[in-house]
């Protein structure tokens, strides 16, 4: 993440994605929740375009800043992100 970027701020939202891990994650702020779905879900598909033998596995996530860290994002219902895009994709 940009060192040069305003610290964050309680609530602040940030995606995380790692092509190939363990390789360090890249991070990104975000304005929602929709945002970060859209994003996560290009980035996934960036990685099953390019595919083997260069990407063989991913991980992403949703952060949210509260009581300063960052920490994994959950909805009402207690779902992740992933839980969130999995079950509007496949119901």
């Amino acid at each position: 993440m940009d060192q040069t970027a305003a610290p964050p701020k309680e609530g602040d939202l940030r995606l995380w994605h790692v092509t190939n891990p363990p390789n360090k994650p890249f991070h990104r702020k975000v304005s929602s929740v929709e945002e970060a779905r859209k994003i996560l879900n290009i980035l996934a598909d960036y990685d099953n375009h390019i595919g083997d033998p260069l990407i063989w596995g991913n991980a992403q996530g949703l952060e949210q800043f509260t009581d300063g860290e960052w920490l994994e994002w959950h909805n009402e219902d207690d779902h992740d992100i992933s839980e969130v895009i999995h079950r509007e994709l496949y119901g």
